[in-house]
């Protein structure tokens, strides 16, 4: 890195339009946004390292030309070190090849260490990203990532769809799909993904609460003899929880399962998205492709690497002087 750059510092919130520049002439077809930058590196609920999205920070060097975003999360299991997370990094077309790259990972590492962090990982950052990993398509990334001693441990697939004009599947009999707009909704919906889901609970929740979550409930049979009322959730769908228009998770009860909840809950997530304005939306970890093949004539459109390092005791210490 040139003595111009100097050594990556942490970039507060007034540098956001300077991180979402960068990041237009870094990745301009990834459309990052200021929201988007934000939701993942500057919002109140990125700042607790014990909560479900774990503590944030942006390293950027001195002159603009690169930063990183990186997180560190506690892990679920008793006595497990914390996992950190590159979820960002970019550097200035004109500037590339020169160690920039190199030099603000390496910088994230030293931060994540000196938060307890054990292990530095790129991708599968759930339940709270940008990306599922290196697009495989960055071939830049990749080479850097290789060179600064990162092992691939995965691969995502995300997929594409337009938000309207593909297939649609009828709502299920019984069934009613609708937004999440109270409290009282956003507190149903955390109980049943507690229940039925609890890994995707705080993804659930944080769309619940933007307004972007939707459940399926499956209403009363009357001519049952059922009381009235909304009806349970069987569930869940969200989009743009940590990035506008990527879609994800879609959840249903396990027991229900092949019924149409899912396309139904889709259908309603795409009606959305174009309401906002947007023509396509992303389906971001898919396990299931065929599903959303036939639901939304969604196509794979990317696949992600997972890659990972274990970082050398010490390098906290280093890192704090």
């Amino acid at each position: 890195m040139s003595a111009a750059t100097g050594v990556p510092l942490e970039w507060g919130p007034d540098r956001l339009d300077e991180l979402t520049g960068l990041c237009a002439a870094a990745l301009p077809d990834e459309r990052l946004s200021p929201d988007d930058l934000e939701s993942i590196a500057f919002a109140p609920d990125v700042a607790d390292p014990h909560g479900p999205f774990g503590t944030s920070v942006v390293l950027g060097t001195p002159d603009g030309i690169g930063a990183v975003v990186a997180s560190v999360r506690h892990a679920s299991g008793a006595g497990q070190p914390p996992t950190g997370f590159v979820q960002l990094v970019v550097v200035h077309p004109a500037r590339r090849r020169r160690g920039v790259a190199r030099t603000l990972v390496r910088a994230a590492e030293s931060w994540a260490a000196a938060h307890g962090a054990g292990a530095m990982q790129v991708g599968a950052a759930a339940p709270l990203y940008l990306f599922t990993g290196v697009d495989s398509r960055w071939t830049d990334a990749v080479c850097c990532f290789e060179a600064l001693g990162y092992q691939r441990t995965g691969v995502e697939l995300d997929l594409v769809c337009p938000t309207r004009g593909g297939p649609r599947v009828a709502t299920p009999r019984g069934i009613a799909v609708e937004r999440v707009t109270s409290d009282d909704e956003l507190a149903e919906l955390v109980e049943w993904s507690d229940r039925c889901w609890p890994w995707w609970t705080p993804e659930l929740a944080r769309a619940g609460a933007a307004g972007t979550a939707v459940v399926a409930r499956r209403r009363p049979d009357a001519a049952a003899g059922s009381e009235g009322g909304a009806g349970v959730v069987v569930g869940a769908a969200a989009h743009s929880v940590g990035r506008l228009g990527v879609i994800g998770p879609v959840a249903v009860d396990p027991e229900l399962h092949g019924g149409g909840i899912g396309a139904a809950m889709m259908a309603e997530v795409l009606t959305q998205l174009s309401v906002a304005g947007l023509q396509r939306a992303e389906i971001a970890w898919v396990s299931t492709v065929r599903f959303y093949v036939r639901s939304c004539g969604a196509k794979v459109h990317r696949a992600s690497q997972v890659l990972r390092r274990d970082l050398p005791s010490g390098t906290g210490r280093d890192a704090a002087g």
